[in-house]
């Protein structure tokens, strides 16, 4: 009943655990505050680790399967912390070692691997990836690879970089330089997509390509617009082309004429014909005598004309062509 502010309540909490472990992380999962609940959970569960990590996993670790989101993300972190800061390692690899690669088990990984890169350094975290054994079941090596790479990629780009020319190629190098150029477009697109671009040609990087660019053109979609128009100003470069897709509905609600340019390159003809079709939706919804010239004169079908001017949703392609 008290109104307790979070810095006051994180403080008991964490005295609390100190002497009652289980009761003050079970009081904060059941019982704490609605805006303070996170905080609570992490302040008591974190004790608790530090001083019996082992005990507090086995009680509370179980949490995360109850579909609590709060849950899902407060429990592996907070453990993770936690028993890191008990000094157990060996301990605490054993632990992650046996997690189902769930989106907790994977957030538990997360974290772990963010303690090393920030206590011991990059090179620290990619020998311990390196060093796990070649086992028949690669799920847990590369996951790791996978959270490492996402990982350096937010914290030491330059790291990650280097890695992954030793890595991407090889067997637990898959979408590794996807989630590099994700992350390294989060603050700089263009260099994202330069890099991306000296990859080896093939289906992955063609992937990392649109996906970066289209990741980049959520988070700012004026900066990769201006980028595209710069890039397909003149002679475009062929490594361009996966953004076609991607730049031709960015393109549809305000210069349709372009998109419907930039749709028509799409090499795929499946995709070619789905994205013609969206972006003359979209041009038909905004002016429907200018979409219904063109529509008539276009090489569509008369079944993909018909799709145009229906009102009901289409479903994409069920996946992307490179």
């Amino acid at each position: 009943m008290l109104d307790l502010r979070g810095a006051e309540l994180e403080l008991l909490l964490r005295f609390w655990a100190t002497h009652q472990p289980e009761e003050a992380s079970r009081w904060a999962k059941d019982k704490a505050p609605g805006s303070y609940r996170e905080a609570a959970i992490y302040a008591a569960l974190r004790t608790w680790a530090e001083v019996n990590p082992k005990a507090a996993a086995s009680a509370t670790w179980k949490w995360v399967e109850a579909g609590d989101n709060i849950l899902e993300i407060v429990v592996p972190i907070s453990l993770t912390r936690g028993w890191y800061a008990n000094g157990d390692i060996a301990g605490l690899q054993e632990f992650l070692q046996g997690l189902q690669i769930s989106v907790p088990g994977q957030r538990a990984i997360s974290t772990y691997i963010r303690l090393m890169v920030e206590n011991e350094g990059s090179a620290a975290v990619i020998t311990w990836a390196e060093s796990l054994p070649e086992v028949e079941d690669k799920t847990f090596k590369l996951t790791v690879f996978r959270r490492v790479v996402n990982v350096l990629a937010q914290l030491d780009a330059p790291a990650a970089t280097r890695w992954c020319e030793t890595q991407c190629d090889g067997p637990y190098g898959n979408n590794m330089r996807s989630l590099i150029a994700r992350n390294w477009a989060l603050h700089d697109g263009p260099a994202a997509l330069a890099w991306l671009a000296t990859a080896p040609d093939g289906h992955e990087k063609n992937l990392a390509i649109r996906v970066t660019f289209a990741h980049w053109s959520l988070i700012d979609r004026e900066a990769a617009m201006a980028w595209a128009a710069e890039q397909t100003a003149g002679e475009v470069a062929p490594w361009l082309k996966p953004i076609y897709p991607v730049y031709a509905r960015l393109l549809s609600s305000d210069s349709p004429t372009n998109a419907i340019r930039w749709a028509g390159q799409i090499e795929n003809e499946r995709e070619r014909e789905h994205v013609l079709i969206g972006v003359a939706r979209v041009w038909r919804h905004n002016d429907e005598a200018a979409a219904e010239n063109w529509l008539l004169q276009s090489s569509l079908s008369e079944e993909a004309r018909a799709k145009v001017r229906d009102p009901k949703p289409i479903n994409p392609p069920a996946e992307p062509e490179g």
